[in-house]
């Protein structure tokens, strides 16, 4: 993780220098922080700038699904002025992209975290970004689906519950814990989106239990 954004940070420092004359300071947008796994994000990416002397300010969306108050987020880190590079993992593969031309425009680096911004609706609105990041996340989901299925007698039965329905990194991760499951021999009986909602995953996961 340290690793990961050290790379994110000091690529999107290295390139802001080249490319231009506005003061070294930078802004991260993440997602959200309801979750454990963005407010590590969050919280090691804020000390990891603290710690070597990179000034960059934090924001998050409400949720995953906050698309047009992510993109507020964006736009007044643009209007502002502030920043030489921005970092940013979407809410989804579209929802930035004319937040994105904007910064373009404004000369602003912009670097793409974990959701891929869609190429094709990039292309289209001629915005760009200097570089991806972003964990495997089919193999993330085929180490899941490996493990759960070492526990399991070939034949099991197995349900997956995803996270956000159209989310890229969702469908992937869902999809190599499927193929994981299919190369054990594993039996799919069900599949089912919960939107990253831990109440929502708990109550499907009962359900099917109930069913059983």
């Amino acid at each position: 993780m340290k690793k990961f954004l050290a790379i994110v940070l000091t690529v999107c420092l290295l390139v802001s220098f080249a490319s231009s004359a506005m003061a070294a300071k930078y802004a991260v947008i993440l997602k959200t922080t309801n979750s454990d796994f963005w407010r590590t994000m969050y919280d090691g990416t804020a000390n990891y700038a603290k710690e070597n002397g990179i000034d960059v300010d934090m924001f998050a969306a409400q949720s995953d699904i906050d698309y047009e108050g992510q993109l507020a987020i964006l736009e007044n880190c643009i209007n502002s002025g502030a920043y030489a590079g921005i970092a940013i993992a979407p809410c989804n593969g579209v929802n930035l992209i004319a937040g994105v031309k904007k910064a373009n425009e404004a000369g602003i680096t912009i670097w793409n975290i974990d959701e891929k911004f869609d190429a094709d609706e990039m292309t289209r609105q001629g915005a760009v970004c200097v570089g991806f990041d972003s964990s495997d996340n089919v193999q993330i989901g085929h180490m899941g689906g490996e493990y759960l299925a070492s526990l399991l007698a070939k034949g099991a039965q197995v349900a997956v519950i995803e996270g956000l329905a159209g989310n890229q990194s969702s469908e992937d991760r869902a999809n190599g814990a499927k193929t994981a499951f299919r190369e054990a021999g594993m039996n799919i009986v069900a599949a089912k989106s919960c939107d990253w909602d831990r109440q929502t995953a708990m109550d499907t996961a009962m359900t099917w239990l109930l069913l059983q």
